[in-house]
């Protein structure tokens, strides 16, 4: 009996702002591993989810909302699509079925049970950002930068993570602070709903608000905190 040949690539994930790019993509991998919200540049850095099966792997890569109205991709994307919704799984089954037709043969670049390219303090990092986004308006969000300082030490049986927001201004410290820390709080208790899902453990969640002047346009703190300034821009 001929052995079944393995195919592997890399799927980039395009698309228009607020179109579900991020959903879709932890639909397919089977576990949140990309932020999603109603509002536009969600997504800042490019992250890889990584989807296995006995014949394919197949590394989806969600990239920020770069997409151009009225470019030949748009006109060229709107006649292919592939009728899919992530929030049920419909037509989940054939997006895959014809990715894996035009797959070449290639090697497993990650172990089956890895799912993103990113370590995990990053999606951590994430998930607490996502909630500033749900939780916050106007220009703070997109103001908002979150970094994990810690993440390797247990406490009466919780994983202690700490973790810092870093705001612009004074102002923006405030507003995610909240009265009496009302907001904060709501930020910690929510994401650690989220971080809890993902790690599998329980955890002790440990949040500080920074201001950090203008540091969507310093190099060497987007390069402390792990983000690309390209992206940001």
């Amino acid at each position: 009996m001929e052995e079944k040949k393995f195919k592997s690539g890399f799927v980039a994930l395009v698309g228009r702002p607020n179109v579900g790019k991020s959903t879709l993509m932890n639909y397919l991998v089977g576990q949140k591993v990309a932020i999603t919200s109603n509002k536009p540049q969600t997504t800042r850095n490019r992250i890889s989810g990584i989807y296995t099966s006995d014949d394919m792997q197949i590394v989806f890569v969600d990239t920020p909302g770069i997409f151009k109205p009225h470019s030949k991709l748009d006109d060229y994307m709107d006649k292919a699509s592939l009728s899919s919704s992530a929030t049920q799984g419909i037509g989940i089954e054939d997006l895959l079925a014809t990715l894996n037709k035009y797959l070449p043969e290639g090697p497993q670049y990650y172990s089956a049970d890895q799912i993103t390219d990113r370590p995990e303090y990053f999606v951590v990092a994430e998930l607490i950002r996502e909630q500033i986004l749900r939780l916050t308006s106007q220009e703070v969000p997109h103001a908002t930068a979150v970094a994990v300082d810690q993440m390797n030490k247990h406490q009466n049986g919780k994983l202690v993570i700490e973790a810092t927001i870093y705001v612009e201004r004074d102002g923006q410290k405030g507003i995610i602070i909240g009265k009496g820390g009302k907001m904060l709080k709501q930020i910690g208790i929510n994401s650690r709903k989220e971080i809890e899902d993902l790690l599998g453990e329980r955890v002790n969640l440990r949040l500080w608000v920074k201001v950090q002047h203008n540091w969507r346009s310093d190099p060497s703190f987007l390069k402390q905190i792990g983000y690309d300034k390209k992206e940001l821009s």
